[in-house]
């Protein structure tokens, strides 16, 4: 039925489950070898972090500074009218809470 080809392609699994285990086996070495270069593990990973700070930083503060010289080529105008109408309107607001804070109003849990 099946040609020796065909038999020696398909895998026990227990040996599956044996090689799964043998790979396990190395990964749990991992943190022991780690361990055992524990300062030299250490030394990397601050340089890891110090060399990411200053790749934000440089994204964040030295690239943003270049592009906002580009990107602002019109001057900025004031709309009076629409600043009119905000102050309007807090105004209004303002008006409001303070007629509400000149009323006296009854004590629920006085006796």
């Amino acid at each position: 039925m099946y040609s020796s080809k065909t038999m020696k392609d398909k895998k026990d699994p227990i040996r599956n489950i044996r090689e799964v285990g043998e790979e396990l086996n190395k990964l749990r070495k991992i943190p022991w070898a780690l361990g055992k270069q524990a300062f030299l593990v250490i030394i990397i990973c601050v340089f890891l972090e110090v060399a990411l700070g200053c790749i934000l930083v440089y994204k964040y503060t030295a690239l943003l500074e270049s592009e906002v010289s580009k990107t602002v080529e019109m001057p900025v105008k004031f709309n009076e009218t629409a600043y009119q109408a905000v102050l309007q309107y807090w105004k209004a607001r303002g008006e409001k809470f303070s007629a509400l804070a000149d009323q006296i109003y009854i004590d629920p849990f006085q006796k």
